[in-house]
């Protein structure tokens, strides 16, 4: 079994090379270490076609690193998934835990499922959620700082400030074909259920049902955002009035003004037009 473990070392864990290698060698089994840094992308590449499994060793951003580079390689290798950031969103939706031994019996020991994948427009893919207007906004406000002095709180820190800059967009949208038009807050692309920190902003996503899933807060919801965050975080916010809950295969989107969006945590300064489904594209390691 040829394992690569591509190491983002400004995630939310210390963790680092050594103590993975050792973490592997306590299964007999050897491993080589891809820092994630400015000359990484063509060694992640190269590792996806040569590896059986390469590992994304980090939080979800590093996840979504790995992941577009299993896809673009077209190798056949294996998402392997060490949850060593802060959030570790995908992770808890795999069944993988923080601590660094058990994710490893997973890698070695677990079977492998099939997981879909999110394509944008400009080719990237990824694999948990991207969250646009005031999830956007949060991630804008979530320094590295801020993720390193509050850890998972630092979500909930950076919403408070995100909360008191929040505008209204204006949406439109294609979703497999049929259009629509709304005045929101927050959209979410998801294909799993968790987002910021373990809220489950999605809560009917399935990672490989074929399908991604569309949450859309309308703007007048936040007149009850009081009310509306309980709902939010006991995931039972799908089935209100404001709240609007899809699923779809491929969505267009455009807003005005420009949403801010972050993809699978990371601040991007794109603006995403297209959401299409892989159905199956990617092989992930998950417990027995």
């Amino acid at each position: 079994m040829k394992i690569a473990v591509a190491l983002n070392p400004r995630s939310g864990s210390a963790t680092g090379e050594e103590e993975i290698r050792a973490a592997f060698n306590a299964f007999g089994v050897a491993c080589v270490v891809v820092p994630l840094d400015e000359q990484a992308e063509e060694r992640l590449i190269e590792a996806a076609r040569t590896c059986d499994i390469l590992v994304a060793a980090g939080g979800d951003g590093t996840v979504s690193t790995v992941a577009d580079a299993l896809v673009r390689s077209g190798g056949e290798a294996v998402l392997g998934v060490l949850a060593l950031g802060t959030a570790n969103d995908l992770g808890r939706s795999l069944g993988v835990p923080a601590d660094l031994s058990e994710g490893v019996a997973i890698i070695v020991e677990g079977r492998t499922v099939p997981m879909d994948a999110i394509r944008l427009d400009d080719g990237r893919v990824f694999v948990n959620q991207a969250n646009g207007g005031f999830g956007g906004g949060v991630a804008q406000q979530l320094e590295d700082d801020v993720k390193s002095r509050w850890g998972p709180l630092g979500y909930w820190r950076a919403s408070v400030d995100a909360a008191q800059e929040m505008p209204e967009y204006a949406i439109s949208l294609t979703v497999d074909g049929e259009p629509l038009q709304v005045s929101a807050m927050n959209v979410t692309v998801a294909n799993a259920r968790f987002g910021g920190g373990g809220v489950q902003l999605a809560p009917l996503a399935v990672l490989s049902d074929g399908k991604l899933d569309l949450v859309i807060m309308k703007s007048r919801a936040k007149l009850g955002l009081v009310s509306l965050i309980p709902r939010v975080l006991n995931a039972t916010h799908g089935d209100l009035e404001d709240v609007i809950s899809l699923q779809a295969q491929r969505v267009e989107f455009s807003a005005t003004p420009e949403m801010p969006f972050s993809i699978d945590g990371e601040v991007t300064d794109e603006h995403p037009r297209l959401f299409e489904v892989l159905p199956g594209r990617l092989q992930v390691r998950a417990p027995r």
